[in-house]
């Protein structure tokens, strides 16, 4: 069996070398080959599957088409004015834009339904935090004196640290 592979690896590359017309195609197919080989070796150490490695011929015709397809021309939308661009998409989306009106009266300030809502819950959850104070403050004491600290106190920054609280035996 390896006599057969090697043989026809000595045919395929005799085959090749009569194949291509010039060392520099040969070159580039041999770059394109190492370069799918070693795109088949990760994609084998990851699991996925492989690509198809191209023959002499195969290449040699992709290439073919290549140098055939008509090169990609500059259209007219690229050199199109940057303000007749914007427009043109002003305009596609226009339809979901919204109209902002004037303010008429800017003594008052204009407030939503849900904006007066939420100061209002806002309002309330700041009224029971502060009737709980006391008991908030008792139980910030208790833990100081547990672990033995202040419960405010300056860093080596010089900025103040104070104790909010014990989360797992951790001071906070």
């Amino acid at each position: 069996m390896k006599k057969t592979l090697v043989g026809s690896i000595i045919l395929s590359c005799a085959f090749i070398s009569s194949q291509a017309q010039t060392p520099k195609q040969l070159t580039a197919y041999n770059a394109t080959v190492k370069s799918q080989e070693n795109f088949n070796r990760v994609q084998r150490e990851a699991g996925m599957p492989e690509m198809d490695v191209l023959t002499f011929e195969e290449w040699l015709k992709s290439e073919e088409d290549k140098a055939k397809a008509p090169a990609p021309s500059v259209t007219t939308a690229n050199k199109e004015d940057p303000k007749i661009k914007w427009a043109k998409k002003l305009e596609k989306i226009r339809p979901q834009l919204c109209e902002l009106k004037p303010v008429k009266d800017k003594s008052k300030p204009v407030r939503s339904a849900e904006a007066i809502k939420e100061k209002k819950r806002l309002l309330e959850a700041a009224e029971k935090a502060f009737e709980r104070q006391p008991e908030i403050e008792r139980k910030l004491d208790e833990i100081a004196a547990k672990h033995g600290v202040q419960r405010k106190r300056k860093n080596g920054e010089g900025k103040t640290q104070v104790l909010s609280g014990e989360l797992d035996g951790y001071l906070l």
